[in-house]
């Protein structure tokens, strides 16, 4: 009859009602923990705001979690928890700047691995290419491979359009380092094929074909092809992206 142990069956049965799908009897049990009335036995406020986070983010109301976590992360900024759920809000709102803020925070304190750290780089790089903001995911990308080297983050700094020459010098330093990475190859290539310098752009393509084959390497090979008036060397990839994609 403990209040710990009465707002652990309350949380218990408002998790078991949310799987249910049992939205009313939920909703009642989460309004009972945030009863923080005098003399309640049932009252545990913070534990009732991570479990209407945790149901808003399983039902993708992304806006509704950071509403119920504001305050916590505002009263305590060293519970990881919170803020892992805090990250998963911002991913799904899109708030790429937020999403990489929360990211490195949880990465510096260990509190996630490097493998997934990696992965929301990624996420907020392609999503800033997506939006346009190319210099902002040059900068995330470089400074991001310059500690850790992945080959998702040097095949995105080939969709990122900035200062080509620099972008060259960039990869051609990477390349003497990782000579056999598919990805570097296809982006070398990529920022070729944008300069029109069609002879690098092919090898590069060609390169990155032999070590992995890719669906975006036979695409870009077919594009160089096409620019050259190679119409069947053109066809022949077309047909390999479409079976590889079949």
């Amino acid at each position: 009859d403990s209040p710990t142990a009465l707002a652990a069956a309350d949380a218990l049965a408002a998790s078991a009602a949310h799987q249910l799908r049992d939205t009313r009897l939920r909703d009642e049990l989460l309004a009972e923990l945030r009863d923080d009335s005098v003399g309640s036995p049932r009252a545990d406020t913070t534990l009732a705001a991570l479990l209407e986070a945790e149901f808003a983010l399983d039902d993708h109301r992304g806006l509704r979690a950071l509403s119920a976590l504001a305050p916590l992360i505002k009263g305590d900024r060293r519970n990881v928890h919170t803020f892992r759920l805090a990250l998963k809000a911002n991913q799904q709102q899109g708030n790429w700047d937020e999403v990489l803020r929360i990211g490195k925070l949880l990465e510096n304190r260990r509190a996630i691995s490097a493998v997934l750290a990696t992965e929301i780089k990624r996420e907020v790089a392609r999503a800033w290419i997506a939006q346009g903001r190319h210099g902002q995911a040059i900068s995330l990308i470089e400074s991001a491979l310059k500690k850790e080297w992945d080959s998702g983050l040097a095949m995105l700094y080939g969709h990122a359009e900035g200062n080509a020459r620099d972008q060259l010098q960039r990869l051609e330093a990477w390349l003497r380092d990782q000579p056999r990475d598919a990805e570097l190859n296809w982006s070398m290539g990529r920022i070729c094929q944008r300069q029109a310098l069609w002879g690098k752009a092919r090898m590069h393509f060609e390169t990155s074909l032999r070590i992995k084959p890719m669906v975006a390497t036979h695409l870009a090979l077919a594009e160089v092809a096409e620019r050259l008036d190679e119409k069947e060397t053109a066809a022949s990839h077309w047909k390999a992206a479409a079976q590889m994609t079949a």
